[in-house]
């Protein structure tokens, strides 16, 4: 829950306009001996992610499934939340996918989906 809770203050926090957030910023908070080491290397890898990621692009893209990804120097918060999560090995596109396989029916019905769509490239 806690490495949930980080992930979501970096997330809120680096989808403000134009503001500069150092990991430092958030884990100056907490007491190092309360971070794991799984932890550590998320925070770690969000703040490369922010160097990595420059340019802003809400654009819809269909991505491929597994691995699908915009180029690296573009996207949203949500991108580079992604990015990091798959450089401490946790896909969250793979994730999701899955729970939605196997929930469909708890998620949101914005899309007026019945089902979800069918891709074929999934590597389960």
């Amino acid at each position: 829950m806690k490495i949930i809770s980080l992930i979501l203050l970096f997330f809120a926090i680096s989808c403000k306009s134009n503001n500069t957030v150092s990991i430092n910023d958030i884990t100056d908070k907490i007491p190092a001996t309360s971070l794991s080491k799984e932890i550590n290397l998320l925070m770690q890898n969000l703040e490369a992610q922010t160097e990595l990621t420059k340019t802003y692009n809400p654009a819809y893209v269909t991505l491929k499934y597994p691995n699908g990804d915009v180029p690296i120097n573009t996207g949203v918060c949500a991108d580079v939340v992604v990015r990091a999560l798959r450089a401490t090995n946790i896909d969250l596109q793979k994730e999701v996918h899955l729970d939605m396989n196997k929930n469909f029916s708890v998620y949101p019905k914005r899309w007026n989906l019945k089902q979800l769509i069918k891709i074929l490239t999934i590597d389960e």
